[in-house]
């Protein structure tokens, strides 16, 4: 088989040696993709940032990483936006949806951060019931009564819950330097009230105030 392309979608695995050892053994476009902020260490394995400057390609999501891999070396960074399934990601009608449909004031979907934990507990501290669906590590104590905690759902169960709030939380991740993220696109395609921080790119997206 001798692919045109070869494209690696987000792997941290891939190193410098390993992108030669695919060029000398065949010629093709190497592309990389990546939906993280790739510049910030924690998203950037020692193996990826050998790679850098092997790709023809490097998709990036996020605006500020196109100057930072520049000058990192890479030598086409292009910037790819956010995006959505819209086979997947749409709205459902609460017969669809089950008896959870709009049950909570809020819904979240996401992983555990100071800031978001502090604010879900200000919502159920002004009297607002909010489901959270996370991993194992957001911190049940000192969460008021009204906040139920429940495993993180995918696929169809991800959009089901996200009716289960009359609108959702869109945070932002602080340590991606996030402006918008996958999730805004996929609340909002699922025809969902979404609150969310004011950024730069949410404008670009959205109509304050109105669509989100």
């Amino acid at each position: 088989h001798r692919p045109d392309v070869v494209f690696i979608d987000s792997s941290q695995y891939v190193s410098r040696a390993v992108v030669r050892r695919c060029r000398a053994i065949h010629t093709a476009v190497y592309v990389f993709y990546t939906p993280d902020d790739i510049v910030a260490r924690h998203n950037r394995s020692r193996w990826v940032a050998s790679s850098l400057r092997e790709w023809d390609l490097l998709f990036t999501t996020k605006t500020f990483n196109l100057p930072e891999l520049a000058g990192l070396g890479v030598r086409k960074p292009v910037l790819i936006g956010k995006a959505f399934d819209p086979a997947l990601h749409r709205p459902m009608l609460p017969e669809a949806v089950g008896p959870d449909y709009e049950r909570f004031d809020a819904v979240f979907m996401g992983a555990y951060e100071g800031i978001r934990w502090a604010a879900v507990k200000a919502l159920a501290e002004a009297g607002m019931s909010v489901v959270v669906y996370t991993n194992q590590n957001w911190p049940r104590a000192g969460m008021p009564a009204n906040v139920e905690l429940r495993p993180i759902a995918f696929d169809r169960d991800y959009v089901r819950a996200l009716h289960f709030g009359k609108f959702a939380l869109g945070f932002l991740r602080k340590i991606n330097r996030d402006q918008i993220t996958q999730r805004s696109m996929e609340i909002t395609a699922a025809g969902r009230a979404m609150l969310a921080e004011k950024t730069a790119e949410h404008d670009a997206h959205f109509m304050d105030g109105e669509e989100y």
